[in-house]
Parts: structure tokens; C-alpha cells; sequence
């Protein structure tokens, strides 16, 4: 049994942390977008490519010594778990989970006070990897991380996909039902998955999921305030499911009766809005609406009379919402509460794991000394957690599976990308040219010994190196899907089907 100590509720922590981003006291770090700006406009874009250029060096690196038979051992040691659900119709649904250690992330500038926020910088390298010699370090002599976190990816329904007329009573049911079905695994994965990892069934479970990632290309929902119902919706479906989910996986609590006050499983929904475990959350349409439009199948009778009242939604007390970074909100929670098992969501789709993590659009043919990097997905969970973390080598050594592509290509191409002598340039340079982050975009150039007489000195050519080496990597991997490759035989001690969902 866990001791007192590790019985805190999520209430204590997010109650205190909601507080003061509604004060303007932000004590973590928000969540920001890649930026794209012209020549002279500061933006972050450089510098966060110039990180991930290095991550991904690194990821190479701990691949190219890796035969495909040791991809098990690799695996193995990230705990990856693979979860799947097969419908009587449709296509096979899944979920992957993974542990992760942070690469890249953020620093404290400068604690916050009564008068000022916190100041964080944007995406540095971790001390832990800012010297090649721990990176280059097998297992046994590498230093145990401080904190690492499991992942989740997992694939919701499509809300802006030509199947769904919302305005037809029937397709809004098929949508809760897909919905619902996808949250359950989700859940359901990673509750498993950590309780596996710790072997330890009674230790605290932390899930901080990013709704707004679950509901999945909103934005081409129309009318506009369709996508404030389905909002709603996605809000009060993620509660449901995370509470009917957990008592399965705790004894002695009995959801018809009542929701405990103190529960051994927390929710922290990310990018929704800040609101504090047991407050209210004014929805956009009345709850009769609401129960009359959306929740005729799967909702718990006593669930909507609990929680749902006129015009709001009363917040459990085991779920918060902040509007933070979602990795950084995981380590304060892991910091207090060091026993806790964390379980990040990753929003995925079916392409690829880590979905578009390295697909960067390129510049038309112009330099980066004229342009900045387009990335794809700049505000998508998946993509930047994977670009972040130790999930990089992961998810290349996963895609490289796929049986169009192959690992004897993928070893051939490792070879030619970033040999160890520009492996070593490449993670020097990175960690002593950006020691701290630089915002404006010249002084990244400056910092380098770059100008316009001189635009390929520095880390200009080794960036342009590293996006040619991408465009080579993306070349041979993106025709993969995560459904084909799951079928591969070394996968196949990681697979475990859920039943009864």
C-alpha cells in the first residue's frame, strides 16, 4: 500500500496552480506556437530548429549501433505497450504507449512574486544531454533520469470528416460512440500501461490529456457554434470516461454511488481553459440541450443528475484544467509528488507514429537566412513531444518497420546521416552557441558568426545539412501506417488486445 504522503489529492496542487494563472501569476510555463515572422521580426523558429536538429542528431546516433533484433531491447527499455481494440466493423483501433525523458524544454529565468510572473526561456537542451559524453554513454553507465513520463498515442474520430452531419440526431450518437470508445481505450491504456511499468496497482495515476487534440480538427466544423457544443461535449465525455475508466482500476470505489472527494486518479486537461478541481464550467448551451442533442447513448443516468446543473458543468474533484506546456505541468506534478506515475496524450493520426514530427515545409528554395521554417503542426502535442523527447529514436525505430521501407534501407541510410565526426560538430556547436535561448531571430544568425555576406557559416549549414538529411529520412519512412506496422513481427510480445469495451 502507498503511504499517506502519496494520497495527496490533484485538488491541493491544481487548485493553487489555477489560482494564480487567474491572477496573472503564471508559475509555469505557457503553451507557444512555433513563429514564423519575416526577416526582421523576432520569432522562435530558428532557435527551436536548431534544438530539434540536435535531437534528432542524437536519436541517429542511438540508432546507428542498433541491430534489428535489438530494436526488442530498445523497446523494451522505453516500456512500450500496444493496445488494441478490434470492432466487429471498421478498421482495427489502437493506442501505444511509451516512456519518454525530456530533451528539450524550458528553464526558469526568474521565479515569480507578488508582482511578477515567472520567466521561462523557450526550448533549451536538458543538463543531462548538454555533453556529448552522457549522450554517447551505454546503458548501465548513463545517469537515471529524474523524471520520465509515459505517452500515449492514440487516434480520436475526426469532427470536421465528411461521415459526420452533426445536424442529423444519428450521426451526433455515432460521434459520442466513436468518441467515447477511443477516450475509453486511451484510458484504459494508460492505466495499464503504468500500472505494468511500476508493478505496483495501487500507486497514484496522473493522466494530463489535451482535449482540444482529442477533438480533432474542430476547426473545420461549421457553424461556429456547433464547435462550442461539441466543445461542451468533448469536455463532459473525457470526464465521464476518465471517472467510469479509473474506478475499474481501483477497488472499493463505486462511481454510481458517489464520485470520491479524495480519488487515487487525477485528470489535468491541457489548453481547455483554466478551471480548478471542483469548481464550475459555464457551458455554451443548456444541459437539457445538451442530454436531448448528444448524450442519448452511454451516459450513467446519475453522472448527468451529479454533474451536470442548468447551464454548467460542476468539475470533479480528482480534474483540473490549465492552460500550460503540457510536459512542464508534468514534471511539477511529478516533483510533488515523486511517486505518482504521468501520462501525457498524444494526439495522433494513423500515418505515422509521432505523426509529422520532422515535416517541416520548406522555403520554396530559399535560405534560411531569408526565411524562417514553416512547421506543419506548430501547435500539435504529437508532433512537439516527439521532436522534445527520447520518444525521437523511438518513434524512427517503429516507422522504420513498415515492410515497404525495411530496416536493411534504414541502416543503409543511418550510415550516410550524421556520421559520429558530425554527430560530435553538430551537438557541440548546438550546445555552445545556444547556451540560452535567443528569440530574435538575428541574434540566433549573430550568435553563430553568420551574416549576409557569410549565409552558410556556422550552424546555417549544419541546419541546412539536417534538413536535407530529414527530407532523406521522410523519403523512405512516411509511407508507413501505424495499422501495418503493428502487424510486424517484432512487435508482437507488446500487443495486448482489450476486450470489453
Amino acid at each position: 500500500m502507498a503511504n499517506a504522503a502519496d494520497a495527496t489529492s490533484v485538488d491541493d496542487i491544481c487548485c493553487s496552480v489555477c489560482s494564480k494563472l487567474t491572477k496573472q501569476e503564471a508559475i509555469l510555463p505557457g503553451y507557444q506556437q512555433w513563429t514564423t515572422t519575416d526577416a526582421n521580426t523576432p520569432g522562435n523558429s530558428l532557435a527551436r530548429l536548431s534544438t530539434v536538429a540536435f535531437n534528432f542528431a542524437r536519436a541517429l546516433h542511438e540508432l546507428g549501433s542498433i541491430e534489428k533484433g535489438d530494436f526488442v531491447q530498445l523497446f523494451r527499455r522505453h516500456n512500450l505497450g500496444i493496445y488494441c481494440y478490434k470492432k466487429q466493423r471498421g478498421p482495427q483501433l489502437w493506442c501505444i504507449i511509451c516512456d519518454g525523458e525530456e530533451v528539450i524544454g524550458h528553464e526558469l529565468k526568474e521565479a515569480n512574486s507578488d508582482t511578477t510572473k515567472s520567466q521561462w526561456t523557450d526550448w533549451v537542451l536538458k543538463d543531462r544531454f548538454k555533453t556529448t559524453e552522457s549522450v554517447n554513454k551505454k546503458d548501465g553507465n548513463t545517469k537515471t533520469p529524474k523524471f520520465v513520463y509515459q505517452f500515449a498515442w492514440s487516434v480520436f474520430p475526426r469532427a470536421n470528416s465528411r461521415q459526420y452531419k452533426f445536424k442529423q440526431d444519428e450521426h451526433r450518437a455515432h460521434y459520442i460512440h466513436n468518441f467515447m470508445l477511443m477516450a475509453k481505450i486511451t484510458f484504459t491504456s494508460m492505466f495499464k500501461g503504468a500500472r505494468k511499468a511500476e508493478c505496483d496497482s495501487d500507486k497514484p495515476v496522473c493522466c494530463i490529456f489535451n482535449p482540444v487534440g482529442g477533438g480533432a480538427f474542430l476547426r473545420g466544423v461549421t457553424p461556429a457554434n456547433l464547435q462550442d457544443e461539441l466543445l461542451d461535449m468533448i469536455l463532459i465525455m473525457l470526464v465521464y470516461t476518465f471517472l467510469t475508466v479509473s474506478t475499474t482500476f481501483r477497488s472499493g470505489h463505486d462511481f454510481e454511488k458517489q464520485c470520491p472527494k479524495h480519488p487515487r486518479s487525477h485528470l489535468i486537461l491541457v489548453g481547455f481553459g483554466n478551471f480548478a478541481s471542483g469548481g464550475k464550467v459555464k457551458l455554451h448551451v443548456h444541459h437539457s440541450v445538451l442530454v436531448a442533442n448528444w448524450m442519448k447513448q452511454g451516459f450513467d443516468a446519475n453522472f448527468i443528475t451529479t454533474f451536470l446543473k442548468d447551464d454548467s458543468f460542476q468539475i470533479p474533484g480528482c480534474v483540473a484544467g490549465l492552460n500550460v506546456d503540457m510536459i512542464q505541468v508534468a514534471k511539477f506534478v511529478k516533483s510533488q509528488n515523486p511517486n505518482w506515475k504521468i501520462c501525457i496524450s498524444m494526439a495522433a493520426d494513423n500515418n505515422a507514429l509521432g505523426n509529422g514530427y520532422l515535416g517541416f515545409d520548406f522555403f520554396r528554395g530559399e535560405s534560411l537566412k531569408t526565411t524562417d521554417p514553416f512547421v506543419g503542426a506548430r501547435r500539435a502535442s504529437d508532433e512537439n513531444n516527439t521532436r522534445r523527447t527520447t520518444l525521437m529514436e523511438v518513434a524512427m525505430a517503429f516507422n522504420s518497420l513498415h515492410t515497404d521501407y525495411g530496416w536493411g534501407k534504414f541502416s543503409e541510410l543511418l550510415k550516410t546521416l550524421f556520421p559520429n565526426e558530425e554527430y560530435g560538430i553538430i551537438t557541440r556547436t548546438i550546445q555552445e552557441k545556444l547556451s540560452t535561448e535567443l528569440t530574435d531571430r538575428q541574434q540566433v544568425y549573430d550568435r553563430f558568426g553568420c551574416d549576409a555576406s557569410c549565409p552558410c557559416d556556422g550552424v546555417t549549414h549544419l541546419l541546412e545539412k539536417f534538413i536535407e538529411d530529414v527530407k532523406n529520412y521522410q523519403r523512405h519512412v512516411t509511407s508507413a501506417t501505424v495499422s501495418t506496422v503493428i502487424k510486424h513481427p517484432i512487435l508482437k510480445e507488446f500487443i495486448e488486445m482489450l476486450q470489453d469495451l
